[in-house]
């Protein structure tokens, strides 16, 4: 699966200032991980490529919206061929959910759609939104789904309060080559029908 000692190479992507990093290492045991915050060179990352497998948790909702598609083509730039990219966001539609449950927005949901503190969310997604986003960067999607993350803060009093909010996670595949040429070959002869 990978080259050289036999080890997976897994490069994940991590928000300036922290915060869910270290996933890739309980998600890939023995693998090694090479931790490359978004505010850093592109090339210092891409200079180590290629990777078995790309894992960006918590990540893409802070790029511009204008911009997701670009960075996401360039995470997968840094893939192997067959090389897996791994997206986790917070599920915008669970925050418009609990607005509508509540007709108000309390401080966590407004924190899945705006961000806190410096970490400010500029673009939000839902599964079919990060699947849309997958298929632009030519990735065939392997699996998409929902789950829970924890999220705990404090509120104005200063108690702690705890929320189980839900998440989107996407898998796209680097396909090859010749997996790409047989789709445009489709794509062709769909567009003569």
């Amino acid at each position: 699966m990978s080259k050289g000692n036999g080890r997976m190479r897994v490069l994940e992507i991590v928000a300036p200032g922290g915060g869910q990093e270290g996933v890739a290492g309980e998600v890939w045991p023995g693998a090694e991980v090479v931790g490359w915050a978004v505010d850093e060179s592109l090339s210092e990352a891409g200079g180590r490529a290629p990777y078995d497998a790309v894992l960006a948790s918590h990540v893409l909702q802070l790029v511009e919206g204008a911009k997701v598609v670009e960075a996401v083509r360039c995470w997968v730039g840094w893939l192997r061929e067959g090389g897996e990219l791994h997206l986790v966001a917070p599920d915008l539609a669970w925050a418009c959910e609990q607005i509508a449950k509540q007709h108000e927005a309390d401080r966590f949901t407004l924190g899945v759609i705006y961000g806190q503190g410096e970490r400010v969310h500029r673009s939000g997604f839902t599964v079919g939104l990060l699947r849309s986003v997958l298929a632009a960067a030519g990735l065939k999607a392997k699996m998409a789904r929902l789950g829970p993350y924890r999220m705990v803060g404090t509120d104005g009093a200063g108690v702690e309060h705890e929320v189980i909010a839900r998440q989107v996670y996407v898998v796209g595949v680097k396909t090859t080559t010749t997996d790409r040429e047989m789709n445009d070959r489709k794509d062709e002869e769909d567009g003569d029908a």
